[in-house]
C-alpha cells in the first residue's frame, strides 16, 4: 500500500548539502546570520548602556532590522511563489507524479459572505438599518460615498451578527469551494506493511 504524507520541511540544518545549490546559498546566508546575532549580541553588551540616546539607538536599529526582515520576507515569498507557479502549472499539464513526489489537490472552502438579496427579501428592516448605521457612520461631507451605500451596501457579517445573533446564519451564502495543489511525498510500504 501507498502511503502519502503533504510534504513539510524538516528543520533546517546550516550544514551545505553540497548537492543543491539553492538549499546550500539558504544555509550559507543562514550561518552568517547566525554570526550577525553574535556580533549583535556582543555590540549591544559592549556598547549600550541605559540612556535615553542608547534607547533611541536600539529603536533606530530595530527599524534597520525590520528593513532587512522586510526583503527577506519578500523574498520567501517570492520563492513560494515561484513553487507553487510550477506545481500549477505541473497539474495544468497532466505531470502530477515524479520520483517519490506527488502533486495532490487540497480541497477547502472560502470565506463566506452575507447574501445581500436574501437579507433585503427576508429582513428589509434588519437591512435598513444597518445601511443606515453605515450612512450615519461615513463623514456626510462624501456625497459619492453617500450614493454608493446606497445602491451597492453590502452588511458585513459582524453587523449582521450583531443584530441576529445566532440567526445570521441563515442570511449567509456559501464558501466558494478552492482547489489548490501541494507536493506530497510518496512513501512505499515494505513486504512487512510497514
Amino acid at each position: 500500500m501507498t502511503q502519502v504524507a503533504l510534504f513539510d520541511a524538516p528543520p533546517v540544518s546550516l550544514t551545505p548539502s553540497g548537492d543543491d545549490p539553492l538549499i546550500d546559498c539558504i544555509k550559507s546566508f543562514g550561518v552568517h546570520g547566525e554570526h550577525f546575532c553574535q556580533d549583535l549580541t556582543l555590540v549591544i553588551d559592549e556598547y549600550v548602556d541605559d540612556t535615553l540616546y542608547d534607547a533611541m539607538e536600539l529603536r533606530t536599529a530595530a527599524k534597520e532590522l525590520d528593513t532587512i526582515i522586510g526583503i527577506l520576507s519578500k523574498r520567501r515569498t517570492g520563492l513560494l511563489e515561484k513553487s507553487q507557479q510550477i506545481i500549477n502549472e505541473c497539474q495544468a499539464a497532466g505531470h502530477i507524479k515524479e520520483g517519490n513526489l506527488e502533486i495532490v489537490p487540497k480541497v477547502s472552502q472560502g470565506r463566506r459572505s452575507v447574501d445581500r438579496e436574501l437579507l433585503i427579501k427576508d429582513r428589509k428592516d434588519v437591512f435598513d438599518l444597518l445601511k443606515m448605521n453605515k450612512i450615519n457612520a461615513v463623514n456626510l461631507e462624501h456625497t459619492s460615498t453617500l450614493a454608493e451605500i446606497e445602491t451597492s451596501y453590502t452588511p458585513t457579517i459582524t453587523d449582521l451578527k450583531a443584530l441576529l445573533k445566532k440567526h445570521h446564519e441563515a442570511y449567509l451564502k456559501p464558501g466558494e469551494i478552492i482547489t489548490t495543489y501541494d507536493i506530497a511525498i510518496i512513501l512505499e510500504e515494505d513486504e512487512n506493511g510497514n
